[in-house]
């Protein structure tokens, strides 16, 4: 007789939980670049990703002329789902007023998912499937979803760790956009 704490009909679903959710350890912990806080962030300049929907695009273009929003995200996380849907009604208010939005992804390589999630949440912004330049470039230890706000110096202002609701994140970024009601 086994004893086992996992049912047998349960454990290839738990074993790939697992595998999952170390490799997004991996990724944000293993692979890390180690942001601090008022770090400046300098080896993105020609850096170039495929967009979801194929457009390719240097990050650059991506950011805000005031502050971007760097989203780490993994699509079978609904805490991530909700910060996603928080960060399309924050742009949809302030995108025009210099704040830029860039998403990745570092769990799918299902593209057309993907591609429909982006359509379905009204996204606006980019979607980019993350490798080991993004780690390298934006790495944080971090836990899904991770959110860096950047300046217009690329330089970090703020950290969020976990969901962050559309209000709140509006009283963040409130001071940076200089604009007086949110």
């Amino acid at each position: 007789m086994k004893n086992s704490i996992i049912s047998d009909n349960l454990k290839p679903k738990a074993k790939t939980l697992l595998i999952m959710a170390a490799a997004c350890f991996i990724l944000f912990a293993g692979l890390s670049a180690g942001c601090q806080d008022n770090t400046v962030i300098k080896n993105y300049q020609g850096v170039e990703y495929d967009e979801i929907d194929g457009v390719s695009t240097k990050l650059e273009d991506c950011f805000g002329k005031k502050l971007t929003i760097v989203l780490n995200y993994c699509t079978w996380d609904p805490v991530s789902l909700q910060q996603l849907q928080s960060l399309v009604e924050i742009n949809k208010k302030y995108g025009n007023a210099g704040l830029g939005i860039i998403v990745f992804i570092y769990d799918d390589t299902d593209t057309m998912r993907i591609k429909y999630l982006k359509k379905s949440q009204g996204c606006k912004f980019p979607i980019f499937l993350a490798d080991s330049r993004a780690v390298q470039i934006f790495g944080d230890d971090e836990i899904v979803p991770g959110m860096l706000i950047f300046d217009d110096k690329m330089k970090i202002q703020k950290k969020v760790k976990g969901y962050i609701d559309s209000d709140n994140l509006s009283s963040v970024l409130k001071n940076y956009l200089n604009i007086s009601e949110f």
